[in-house]
C-alpha cells in the first residue's frame, strides 16, 4: 500500500526516504514486505504521504467444535 500511495503522490523512493530520514533501500524493503515497520516509522511515512494511519482489528472467528 505504501508503494501505491507513494506513486499516487508522484514521489520516488529516494524522495520519500529523504522526507522521512531513511535510506532508499529501507523504503524498497518496506514496500516489498522485507522490513518491518515501527509505529513511529509508519506514522512518519503516512504523514509524508499526506495520510493518517488507521488500523482496524477484527476478531477471529471462533472454531466451533462438535462433540461426537
Amino acid at each position: 500500500m505504501i508503494r501505491v500511495l507513494r506513486k499516487r503522490q508522484g514521489l520516488s523512493q529516494d524522495k520519500l526516504a529523504e522526507m522521512v530520514c531513511m535510506t532508499r533501500s529501507s523504503i524498497t524493503n518496506i514496500e516489498l514486505g522485507k522490513q518491518t515497520l515501527s509505529e513511529r516509522t509508519l506514522v512518519a511515512i503516512a504523514d509524508a504521504l499526506g495520510y493518517t494511519v488507521h488500523v482496524t482489528f477484527r476478531r477471529k472467528k471462533e472454531k466451533v467444535c462438535r462433540q461426537r
